[in-house]
């Protein structure tokens, strides 16, 4: 029988050798021409019909004004041989493939598993699983990707995520409020990438890691946000890159002025990034940061469970 196989949703662009064993029997793969056929009809017909997603089959080119001054961008065909489909081929259905998009989910790279086409008899047309408004999301979120439209990763970044997806199994069973953490934090996919409401969802799944209930006002959540998290990212697998986002600041200025930016979106004050919140540059910026720094504290959390209990009592 066929394989199934879930739709890689960014055009993605390997670094290195493939096809790459991302966990064990489920292979990333360019889509081979009867995928690809399967992937637009999905796409195109049920996602994409009201505007155009060119990043798999073209490349974007740099901005130019057209006669009126306006700013756009043309894109430019590739030969069929660079097209930017890829697939997780497994043999399905099975039940590995929600863990899998939540380590996924974990790496650097905003990597998003999308839609899945399952073979459940030969001969027969696979039957299709979809996210829903996550996959939704995913897909127009691509129309904003920065370069050519495509999403750059190493073959050693996806060899990577086999160690996520190990550890989120193990919390499953043994550390049931850090899987609920890992699983929140995907469920944020499914908004729009510049809602404020993933700042707050980011924050909320780092608070039931590492804060307690405040008993005074020094024990505040703002304070233990900004105390601890400088702590934890010097235990941090990935260097969390404070000085590139956010300039000379020390570390828990940066989480007080984020901390800040959330209470000000929890609270519907308007966040004046050219006064107050300046220092966070823009909201693109903050947002990128504490993604980051969201996947950093569930994979410590996730690898240092006791000691992560530890420091949320203290």
């Amino acid at each position: 029988m066929k394989k199934s196989f879930c739709f890689v949703s960014n055009p993605l662009e390997v670094i290195g050798n493939a096809p790459i064993e991302i966990i064990p029997n489920h292979w990333l793969q360019k889509a081979d021409s009867e995928q690809i056929d399967l992937i637009k009809e999905k796409v195109f017909r049920h996602y994409a019909h009201n505007f155009p997603l060119p990043a798999y089959e073209y490349i974007w080119l740099d901005e130019e004004n057209d006669s009126e001054g306006r700013r756009s961008r043309k894109s430019q065909a590739l030969p069929p041989d660079k097209w930017r489909y890829w697939v997780v081929a497994y043999d399905g259905p099975n039940t590995q493939i929600q863990n899998l998009q939540f380590a996924v989910n974990l790496l650097q790279a905003d990597l998003d598993l999308g839609f899945n086409f399952v073979y459940w008899e030969e001969g027969q047309r696979p039957g299709i699983m979809t996210g829903g408004a996550t996959d939704f999301s995913i897909l127009q979120s691509l129309l904003f990707l920065p370069g050519d439209g495509s999403l750059r990763v190493t073959a050693d970044e996806i060899k990577s995520v086999n160690g996520y997806f190990q550890s989120i199994k193990t919390c499953e069973k043994e550390h049931p409020h850090i899987h609920k953490a890992v699983n929140e934090f995907f469920q944020l996919r499914s908004l729009s990438r510049n809602s404020g409401m993933i700042v707050l969802g980011s924050f909320a799944v780092i608070e039931s890691l590492v804060t307690h209930d405040p008993k005074e006002d020094f024990d505040s959540l703002n304070h233990q946000i900004s105390t601890k998290m400088p702590l934890l990212s010097k235990r941090f697998e990935r260097r969390l890159d404070y000085d590139t986002h956010f300039g000379q600041l020390t570390q828990e200025q940066i989480w007080k002025k984020l901390y800040a930016y959330r209470s000000a979106l929890a609270h519907g004050t308007p966040a004046n990034f050219q006064t107050k919140f300046r220092v966070l540059k823009h909201p693109g910026n903050a947002l990128g940061f504490l993604r980051e720094a969201t996947k950093l504290t569930l994979l410590f959390a996730m690898k240092e469970p006791e000691f992560l209990a530890d420091l949320q009592r203290c």
